[in-house]
């Protein structure tokens, strides 16, 4: 990583849905110009962590924060979130391709 305060940071992140702990204390620094990719088997987390970050409703946060720009996106509505720039891009995105005019 390089100098400096991570853009975003996960910190012992804990959280799960219905009851069920997903996320078993997630830690994660990303710093200014790194590019990273979360990859693991089905069920590993993944996509909750993704969710979490997010602001997913259904996602419930037991302990731990994520940070960005050292401040706390937990606190955000999903909204807020996305303004922060803080998005969350699926990986089949290129099937809507051809019915995406800007």
């Amino acid at each position: 990583m390089g100098t400096g305060q991570p853009i975003l940071e996960i910190v012992g992140l804990h959280a799960g849905i219905d009851g069920n702990e997903i996320l078993k204390g997630i830690d994660l620094e990303i710093g200014a110009g790194e590019i990273h990719a979360i990859m693991g088997r089905n069920g590993s987390g993944k996509t909750t962590t993704a969710n979490v970050i997010m602001g997913h409703p259904d996602f419930e946060v037991e302990k731990g924060d994520v940070l960005l720009d050292g401040k706390s996106l937990l606190e955000l509505e999903a909204w807020e979130r996305a303004r922060a720039a803080c998005c969350r891009k699926n990986e089949l995105d290129w099937l809507l391709e051809p019915f995406v005019s800007l």
